[in-house]
């Protein structure tokens, strides 16, 4: 019983090292079969103490199990997770992503992308199936065509819009959707910058 969970622990440094080089490290297959392999041995040694009514090496040796399932399971979602984020910072290409991750990945994860690939694109194309707005998109820097800087040229006043309600004053700049004061610049009241 000495040594149970210091696999599952050296599964964890290669996470956070994964997590400070932010790069997704070879898929270490034969550390996480033998954190599994070792499972099945405590379940043994936990019928064995039973056996002799040891109940503080049971409970201990309960807590190793909870504890690898644990470094298993974040082992795995910090590897999706970082497989979300390259995904996304490649603009939701599969191909790009594909063969950065390849090398370094399972089987499953490979799968688990080409169905986060699939899911995002049957959204885009049930939320968004005429808009051409792309979900892929910075957040920080929307679309040139869905937001425009205006300077006011003549103040309209207030003016209620679906995304709020804005009082034009002349001489200030604004940045406001297109779609909402195209009108305005047509009537001369906004100047497109």
């Amino acid at each position: 019983m000495g040594s149970y969970g210091e696999l599952a622990t050296r599964l964890m440094q290669e996470s956070k090292r994964s997590l400070d080089l932010q790069q997704l490290l070879p898929h270490n297959g034969p550390l996480i079969r033998s954190v599994i392999q070792e499972q099945h041995h405590i379940e043994q040694d936990i019928e064995r103490a039973k056996n002799a009514g040891n109940w503080m090496a049971i409970v201990i040796m309960q807590r190793v199990i909870l504890q690898n399932k644990r470094c298993l399971l974040a082992y795995h979602s910090q590897r999706t997770d970082l497989i979300q984020q390259i995904y996304w910072s490649h603009g939701c290409t599969f191909g790009p992503v594909m063969h950065i991750i390849s090398a370094n990945s399972s089987t499953e994860e490979i799968n688990f992308l080409r169905n986060y690939h699939d899911s995002v694109g049957k959204l885009r194309s049930d939320v968004f199936p005429d808009d051409p707005f792309d979900i892929a998109s910075s957040i920080e820097h929307p679309p040139a065509n869905l937001m425009v800087t205006v300077d006011v040229i003549q103040s309209p006043g207030i003016i209620c819009m679906e995304s709020g309600t804005i009082d034009f004053k002349k001489g200030h700049r604004y940045v406001v959707r297109r779609t909402e004061v195209d009108h305005l610049i047509m009537q001369g009241y906004l100047q497109e910058l």
